[in-house]
């Protein structure tokens, strides 16, 4: 062997030493870039997963919310109709009152609505045929003259003071107290 084979056995010696030496420095780099990216990836994994679970449980949280909303409605709907069923057979049951129980709560309504200066009385014709001696001493009473006229309703009476009319026709007075009486309703039936 010369010596310059000698030299370039000795240089390819160095050379295959250094490229060990630098391939395995890049096998430990590339391991270590792995290992950060795996480690990287499973932490967005992790963060992504644990965000659709975040996601999931509010879609759950949302639809529930939903449905309960419905029912509720679909509740309140249900005790609306019931309340309207029960305040309809209220106005017909006063309509079917015997005319001793219908005298007393129509002097009932005149008390409550009269007022103290002079009026008239305009009777339906349900409640001029139920409009006994006491209910005329009640009218006599509280300055009410009895007017000719019929008024168009099915129940009920309005007291005529000039400018201002009190409407005691069962629709007016329920309608007035519908608020009220929904509430009792309500507070009987469903506790």
């Amino acid at each position: 062997m010369t010596g310059l084979d000698k030299i370039l056995m000795e240089i390819k010696k160095d050379s295959d030493g250094r490229i060990s030496e630098v391939l395995a420095s890049a096998r430990a780099e590339e391991k270590r870039i792995v290992e950060e990216a795996e480690a990287e990836a499973d932490r967005q994994s992790a963060e992504i997963v644990e965000k659709a679970k975040c996601n999931a449980e509010t879609i759950r949280e949302r639809a529930k919310s939903s449905v309960e909303i419905k029912a509720g409605r679909l509740i309140l709907s249900k005790k609306q109709e019931i309340i309207n069923d029960l305040i309809l057979k209220a106005k017909e049951f006063i309509g079917e009152m015997d005319a001793d129980t219908y005298s007393d709560f129509m002097i009932k309504a005149i008390e409550k609505y009269s007022h103290k200066e002079e009026g008239v009385v305009k009777f339906s014709d349900h409640d001029k045929a139920f409009a006994n001696a006491k209910v005329y001493d009640v009218l006599k009473e509280k300055n009410l003259k009895v007017s000719e006229e019929i008024i168009d309703a099915k129940i009920g009476f309005i007291l005529d003071y000039g400018d201002i009319e009190e409407n005691c026709t069962i629709d007016a007075i329920i309608d007035g107290s519908i608020e009220v009486l929904s509430d009792k309703v309500c507070e009987i039936i469903f506790g």
